[in-house]
């Protein structure tokens, strides 16, 4: 992409393609059909409009029938509905306590269960498909407080949170170190999760990165490379400082090593987050990534202080030292067929620098895929194949909320696999 300015964007994306009798993208229901179907049968007739197909519902895929014979899909890169007692509901993080005294989210696709306090329970378990992965705390756990999505651990460690956040794939983990007396406790140079598994086993990429596979190899859960970084505030004029988290696997453990040197450094700027994050292993994914951090992934949006997607230039004390930042989205195209008649890549603008500069944002498809070891050194190149100008809206920190779409052409999209585009 070429940006002249920062713009931050939601991270559940859309992306629109139409295909002739077939299940495609989102996109407005006016265009001619030009081609025959694979697959599907054609859409029946009728004047009362585009009629939802639930047989073709997933969880990341809506799809309708239109009455001149097309079907409309709209793709995300993230789960946006799940089923509930054989109907889709929309995917709800908010925390709620169990009968059994657990707590988990109210409506997410895979099973997720935070712990209610004491040693009895894991602090985390991610299952799906009957398959698990569950991290123990090294001690006892205090009761957590909830706030929506966030259950909150206090003071595991003097001076140290541990702050749990539900998310549609996963969960987002962040150890809080809150200030220098508490950096110094001999118990965070190693911090060693219990580690236990039903029908997978977690392995450590070279890049750091985490995956639990099953028996035939395939992975069923992620997480990126663990990080950590620490909190300037916006008028410190310093950047973020980020540093990797060694991660050491045996059977039965996850051990954590954070870099002392960003632990002890006086010039650190408290409090200090540590993560990493796991979620469920999907075709379609999203990812950005910034030259002020070329070796760090920040695969659906870890390892940052937010989850949104960033495009663009940020040079500014309050931009923590990421440059130049590229976003990269992944569609599951697997289930489409048909000829593709239009796409249309669906995107809100939550953040802008700057009210008086608009500025023309390009669409490139990426020449390879993207996964959890993706970052600035490791991106793709990629292609033009469409621009837009993006509302600028908004002073420091104040939303936007403008829609953009972004027009693509339709030889752009493939049917039957991953579609790459950044």
């Amino acid at each position: 992409m070429r940006f002249q300015a920062f713009v931050g964007v939601v991270a559940a994306f859309t992306t629109a393609v139409v295909i002739a009798g077939g299940p495609v993208a989102y996109a407005e229901p006016d265009w001619t059909a030009q081609g025959t179907a694979r697959g599907l049968p054609p859409a029946p007739a009728g004047p009362t409009g585009p009629v939802e197909a639930p047989e073709l519902t997933t969880e990341e895929k809506i799809v309708h029938r239109q009455p001149d014979g097309k079907y409309v899909a709209e793709l995300s890169v993230e789960p946006v509905r799940v089923k509930r007692d054989g109907r889709w509901v929309p995917v709800d993080t908010n925390l709620v306590r169990r009968p059994d005294g657990s707590i988990a989210p109210r409506a997410v696709p895979a099973e997720l269960t935070f712990s209610p306090g004491g040693s009895d329970t894991p602090l985390v378990r991610l299952a799906n498909g009957g398959k698990a992965v569950a991290l123990t705390w090294p001690g006892r756990l205090p009761a957590p407080t909830i706030d929506g999505a966030v259950a909150t651990y206090r003071e595991v460690l003097p001076g140290v949170d541990l702050v749990m956040r539900a998310e549609a794939k996963g969960y987002a983990q962040r150890l809080v170190i809150k200030n220098v007396r508490a950096a110094k406790d001999p118990a965070l140079a190693r911090i060693k999760f219990g580690l236990s598994t039903t029908g997978v086993t977690v392995k450590a990429a070279a890049s750091g990165a985490l995956t639990a596979t099953d028996a035939a190899d395939g992975p069923v859960f992620e997480a990126p490379p663990p990080s950590m970084w620490d909190s300037p505030s916006t008028s410190s004029g310093t950047g973020r400082r980020q540093a990797p988290v060694k991660a050491e696997l045996t059977p039965q453990a996850l051990t954590l090593v954070p870099n002392a040197n960003l632990l002890t450094d006086p010039t650190t700027q408290f409090p200090i987050m540590i993560d990493p994050d796991w979620k469920t292993f999907s075709k379609s994914g999203w990812t950005k990534v910034f030259s002020g951090y070329p070796n760090q992934s920040y695969w659906n949006g870890a390892n940052d202080v937010d989850t949104w997607a960033k495009v663009g230039y940020c040079g500014w004390a309050f931009c923590n030292g990421i440059g130049i930042t590229r976003a990269f989205f992944q569609f599951d195209t697997s289930s489409l067929s048909g000829t593709i008649l239009k796409a249309n890549l669906n995107t809100t603008v939550v953040y802008s620098p700057s009210c008086s500069y608009t500025s023309p944002h390009q669409v490139y498809r990426a020449s390879g895929s993207i996964n959890s070891s993706t970052t600035w050194n490791t991106r793709p190149s990629g292609t033009v194949r469409g621009h837009e100008k993006v509302p600028a809206c908004g002073q420091v920190w104040v939303l936007a909320g403008g829609q953009v779409k972004v027009l693509i052409p339709r030889f752009v999209v493939s049917t039957g696999g991953c579609g790459p585009g950044r």
